[in-house]
């Protein structure tokens, strides 16, 4: 049986923020902004399983726990007779810093544009609330990136209204007036991959994620210097930790692939009426169709303990599971009134 409960302490979640801008005109329709934001979280809600065991109790060598009583492990978990116990309380930790940069035009000789650049790092110990550390007496053994953590983020945004070329002739003036080109750039760093292992850590909680047991790095190089779909990072290095041990790798330790968006749209704008526009919309997404990885294997699986990955045991780890979208287009008319 799994049970949950809350701390009765209730402590409240806290967040702390705080920032520091530096704004200059350049020019006089454009101007600049640098600034650091930062912020804290403090009693931030995670749960932990207190139905586990420490580590190692049922994997010490020559133990005979689980035997003892006929295999039965919710008869030697802390509260005997349950399986699970969810218990949810406050006081996990986040932080977030960054150096935030601007550049802005407004609209004028018939273009506007913004570009944006972020260097930030966020760390945490859980990305939401509800998740479940790895062990249950370690909390910060997790601390480490956030789930949603990006260290460079650069975008481009910008409308150009092309030159009004005819003049006079009404025909000419309807075809060749009223086109706009517009875009959105961006290059982002990727995601974090949490490396996870199978194995035993001996806590009666023996399946990755939660169970905390993550690979062992063994050193030497994660990275190829040529990543390809099936090897973006080389699983080789890293092995199954031994049974009762949790792993040395830390949470969120590898990166993953970025994203790298060109999206291009034009419009054409023809005035009906005094008060009614008709305005044509052709709008290219991932406009040069630019293959995207977007999600990678992490886990590793070894059958034996305190073994490294072989390139019998490799199975997909490393390997590009997903990509972003391809190139779509789409047309579309509207009516301003």
């Amino acid at each position: 049986m799994t049970i949950t409960a809350v701390d009765m302490k209730g402590q409240v979640p806290t967040t702390y923020a705080w920032s520091f801008d530096i704004q200059r005109e350049l020019g006089a329709k454009t101007s600049v902004d640098i600034g650091y934001v930062g912020n804290l979280g403090r009693h931030l809600q995670y749960n932990r399983n207190l139905g586990q065991l420490p580590l190692n109790t049922t994997t010490a060598p020559g133990t005979t726990i689980l035997s003892s009583v006929n295999f039965t492990s919710n008869a030697i978990r802390p509260y005997r007779g349950f399986g699970d116990v969810n218990f949810t309380e406050f006081g996990a930790t986040s932080n977030y810093n960054a150096l935030q940069t601007r550049v802005s035009r407004r609209f004028a000789a018939h273009l506007t544009l913004n570009a944006s650049y972020v260097w930030s790092k966020a760390m945490d110990e859980v990305d939401a609330d509800g998740n479940v550390i790895g062990y249950f007496l370690d909390r910060r053994r997790d601390y480490a990136k956030a789930g949603y953590d990006r260290t460079n983020v650069f975008s481009f945004d910008y409308v150009y209204e092309l030159p009004q070329f005819a003049k006079q002739n009404g025909f000419l003036k309807s075809v060749i007036n009223g086109w706009q080109l517009a875009g959105n750039t961006r290059f982002w760093s990727g995601a974090p991959i949490n490396i996870t292992a199978n194995g035993d850590p001996g806590t009666l909680t023996t399946s990755a994620p939660n169970s905390g047991q993550r690979a062992d790095y063994l050193g030497g190089q994660i990275y190829p210097d040529n990543p390809t779909r099936l090897t973006f990072f080389n699983p080789l290095v890293f092995a199954r930790p031994a049974n009762g041990s949790l792993g040395n790798l830390g949470r969120n330790a590898l990166t993953g692939p970025g994203i790298n968006q060109w999206d291009i749209s034009v419009y054409k704008n023809t005035h009906i009426t005094e008060h009614v526009t008709a305005q044509l919309r052709l709008e290219t997404f991932n406009t040069f169709n630019h293959t995207q990885w977007a999600t990678v294997n992490g886990p590793i699986s070894v059958p034996n303990p305190s073994t490294a990955v072989t390139a019998t045991t490799i199975g997909s780890a490393g390997q590009v599971t997903n990509t972003r979208d391809p190139r779509n287009i789409q047309l579309g008319l509207k009516i301003l009134f």
